[in-house]
């Protein structure tokens, strides 16, 4: 019996070393790979910093034994830190620095025991090993280069150019064919992404501190940024949209998908209006989409992204507008970014671009200064709001602007600081309809409006250009001049906001109000001004009698009956053309529009008016060789008035 008992103990007690040894070895090998992986993952990095960043939050100063001066120093200093961390997921340039050198001096910190330094940091993302870089790696590293060290004619860094300045070095404009259906897109390819990899790479040498820069990106914009589309918003391109293609990675269950893509996996920008597609890279995830679409627009925004609201129209820091959505309104999850500080009020003559261009700049200029109404219409993408930005600068300066949307996108004050601006945009308690009312009140003389998409907005042209502003400028979608009329009377008779009844009536006064269409075009890539057009009323038309004095009552009588039936109650004329790369005159304004512009003129203004007229008049053709639509874009050009160039 006690042998028994003896020979129990030995086996547990046996079978408890071997435990102890297995579990042990278990706790060494952890202990192993952990000293060993902790400066060689990026993933371990950023969760170690994450838990650091977490820790000084949660941080009571409260229990520390602390004079009042150091208490009130760190409390300072944590609640900057909050706010910075906080403003730095929505965008914020000079936010996201300062978290950024947070990271980097952890890194650099002997105390948080990473094991970053010289000779460490090529494991963790190998920049001295090409053929060990993934296809984000050297998409970062070629933005860094295209950032720091590309340099332009007068060899200054380019900047936020550079990206552009590779695309055009490197001739990424040129549709591609997609293997799978034949179709021809603008795609920026992985093959691509390692011809301009390995011609920076022998060009240029990263030094410790480049990439201390880089990791930190890179842990960052896992943490709080926009994943790999991060860097994008600091170079000078038009719009990142990400979850536009593909399909959604938690929607419907899809058997036997074979080479199938998922929306996070899908990222576009427009450069020079061009939608470039990005199949070089990718987000991570769908959770990394998630966060990204939960925390890009929060800035401006009025409302909360959720179910029941499912989509955000907001501003982000620097100006640009933010669109989100999620399901179940639509089928993914979503952003699109359009970046209006990428392309600055630049001057109208490196936007309205062509052969004889100075026809239609000195034709644009008299009727701002004549005070038309003026419409710039035309697809998403073909130039309207930044060619209505860069037009402002030939409206008098002694006049006041008001400027009335539903999100803020023109920042017309960083444009123009000098001059008399107030822009004011949709609150979720503040509608439009009282804004404009306020408007009224702030001593306006020309109202601005971002652009006219909806009924109400429309009636607000009308109602400015009658009574509360001299004139009015604004953008609209319409294809043609005639469409840009009807649409407006269509929503003058709304039985919500509209203010006539009869059709014959709302055309009419559209036709009054809506003096000149300026429409732009993006055709391959080029965006360009197609064609500056009059709206002639043709209501106030003279009866035969009034006009000649042998008209009978009989000619009288059959003008009267073609009034009230099918007479046209607008004439569009066009006065402006480009053809081809040249712009040519068609017709001067109608003598009606001349005498009304004269009015609003000085003496010497309508000297110089007439003179410039004729002058214009008088300019021969200078037609373009070649087909100009056929050339590739340039996007250096398009986006910047001094060409950037690869040295």
């Amino acid at each position: 019996m006690v042998i028994n008992l003896i020979l129990i103990v030995l086996i547990l007690a046996g079978c408890g070393y071997v435990a102890y040894r297995y579990m042990q070895s278990l706790s060494d090998v952890r202990d192993d790979d952990m000293d060993e992986n902790d400066y060689t993952d990026i993933d371990t990095l950023r969760d170690k910093i994450t838990r650091e960043f977490s820790s000084m939050l949660k941080d009571n100063l409260r229990d520390r034994n602390l004079s009042k001066k150091e208490y009130e120093k760190r409390k300072k200093s944590k609640s900057e830190f909050r706010k910075n961390l906080k403003k730095s997921a929505s965008g914020d340039h000079r936010a996201k620095h300062f978290v950024k050198m947070y990271i980097r001096n952890m890194l650099l910190d002997p105390s948080m025991h990473l094991g970053v330094n010289e000779a460490s940091i090529d494991f963790i993302i190998p920049f001295g090993r090409a053929d060990e870089l993934k296809p984000e790696d050297k998409f970062e590293i070629m933005l860094y280069i295209a950032y720091n060290y590309l340099m332009d004619e007068k060899e200054e860094p380019l900047k936020q150019n550079g990206f552009s300045a590779l695309i055009k070095g490197f001739d990424i404009l040129k549709p591609v064919e997609i293997p799978e259906t034949g179709d021809m897109i603008y795609d920026f390819t992985r093959q691509k992404l390692d011809q301009i990899f390995a011609y920076l790479n022998s060009k240029y040498t990263l030094t410790y501190n480049d990439k201390l820069e880089i990791l930190s990106q890179r842990i960052f914009e896992d943490y709080k940024g926009f994943g790999i589309v991060d860097m994008l918003f600091d170079t000078g391109i038009d719009e990142v949209a990400v979850g536009l293609s593909g399909v959604s990675k938690d929607g419907y269950e899809i058997m036997n998908a074979k080479n199938l893509r998922y929306t996070y996996q899908s990222i576009w920008v427009m450069v020079g209006g061009v939608k470039l597609r990005m199949s070089c890279v990718q987000l991570k995830s769908q959770e990394e989409l998630v966060r990204i679409v939960s925390n890009i627009y929060k800035y401006g925004a009025n409302r909360i992204l959720s179910r029941k609201s499912g989509y955000v129209i907001s501003t982000m820091r620097n100006g640009s507008r933010v669109v989100v959505a999620r399901p179940p309104f639509v089928n993914t999850y979503f952003f699109i970014s359009r970046k209006f500080d990428s392309a600055p009020s630049l001057a109208p003559e490196n936007i309205i671009k062509g052969n004889n261009n100075l026809i239609a700049l000195t034709m644009i200029k008299w009727l701002i200064k004549g005070q038309r109404t003026i419409a710039i219409t035309g697809a998403q993408g073909s130039g309207k709001t930044v060619t209505l930005k860069s037009l402002i600068r030939y409206i008098d300066a002694r006049l006041s602007l008001r400027v009335q949307e539903i999100s803020a996108e023109l920042n017309l004050n960083y444009a123009y600081p000098y001059r008399n601006i107030i822009s004011m945009q949709e609150t979720e308690s503040i509608g439009s309809q009282e804004g404009l009312n306020f408007q009224k009140k702030t001593s306006g003389d020309v109202n601005i409006i971002g652009e006219v998409a909806e009924a109400v907005q429309a009636n607000y042209v009308i109602q400015t250009s009658m009574v509360a502003s001299l004139f009015t400028m604004f953008t609209h979608h319409a294809k043609t001049t005639i469409d840009l009329v009807l649409s407006f009377a269509n929503n003058l008779l709304d039985p919500v906001v509209g203010i006539y009844r009869d059709k014959k009536e709302a055309v009419e006064m559209s036709a009054k109000i809506l003096n000149i269409d300026l429409h732009m075009e993006n055709k391959k890539g080029h965006r360009y001004l197609e064609r500056i057009t009059e709206i002639k009323p043709l209501t106030n038309v003279k009866y035969p009698s009034d006009r000649k004095v042998a008209a009978t009552h009989e000619e009288d009588e059959k003008e009267y009956w073609k009034r009230q039936t099918d007479r046209e109650l607008f004439e569009c004329r066009d006065l402006v053309r480009f053809d081809n790369g040249e712009f040519v005159l068609v017709n001067l304004p109608s003598d009606e529009m001349m005498d009304d512009i004269k009015s609003k003129l000085t003496a010497d203004e309508e000297k110089q008016f007439i003179a410039d007229m004729n002058m214009i008049r008088a300019i021969k053709r200078n037609p373009y060789r070649g087909d100009f639509f056929g050339v590739t874009p340039d996007p250096v050009d398009e986006l910047f008035p001094d060409e950037a160039r690869v040295s």
